[in-house]
């Protein structure tokens, strides 16, 4: 719901039982796109809603998955939307999805288990994936500070408008990480990953426990004079 500045209520959306909205952010038009999740059917979406609650267009994981198939711009499939997207000036709005990859014999982890890792994907402004990238490709997945199957448990996206690359904040590795974008033209290498065992070194020394710790999310700020 959305209060005015004396916390009353003003709008709402009832999302649907046994639901949840992840987030929710306004739309240029005045529409809200919503990411709602199912934790008991599995399946989630993407929704956009007028303010009198219409749903003007919408697009559950499953259809995802046929896209980016269709696309073959990806080497892995989405499980769900989950946490964050972001909306672009040109109208494209990167999602943050999960993914499951199995893998056998990793560190502390003997015989063979399913690991959720993160990817993300651009869509442009009709909803088609243009543009994605997958976290098995990028990160090891023998650092899993928290514990398995939940390995990366990322929280936040948002974008660098100085060099049009993503950041995003991944709690389970207690990093925030760069990812080459370009604008839907990167490569998707990891550019930098600030945090423990990352690319920076503290002014004070390493020490692991002045470091962040299961952050959720980066916000830029400027500072001017």
């Amino acid at each position: 719901f959305v209060t005015d500045r004396d916390g009353n209520p003003i709008w709402y959306y009832d999302v649907g039982q046994g639901k949840f909205p992840y987030i929710y952010k306004l739309l240029p038009n005045g529409n809200f796109l919503f990411m709602i999740v199912d934790p008991t059917g599995g399946n989630s979406w993407l929704r956009e809603v007028d303010l009198a609650g219409n749903t003007i267009r919408e697009m559950d994981i499953l259809a995802l998955q046929q896209k980016m198939q269709a696309a073959g711009i990806s080497d892995f499939v989405p499980d769900g939307y989950h946490h964050d997207f972001f909306l672009l000036d040109n109208g494209h709005v990167i999602v943050l999805v999960t993914q499951t990859k199995e893998f056998t014999d990793l560190p502390g982890y003997p015989g063979t288990i399913q690991v959720i890792g993160d990817g993300l994907v651009d869509l442009d402004s009709n909803f088609n994936p243009v543009w994605a990238w997958n976290g098995f490709d990028f990160l090891d997945v023998s650092r899993h500070l928290f514990g398995l199957p939940d390995w990366t448990h990322s929280n936040a996206v948002i974008y660098s408008p100085n060099d049009g690359n993503l950041i995003v904040s991944m709690r389970h590795q207690s990093w925030v990480i760069k990812i080459d974008y370009n604008n839907g033209a990167g490569s998707g290498v990891v550019k930098w990953r600030l945090g423990y065992q990352g690319d920076f070194t503290l002014a004070q020394g390493d020490d692991p426990s002045l470091w962040f710790s299961f952050q959720h999310f980066p916000v830029i700020t400027t500072q001017s004079g």
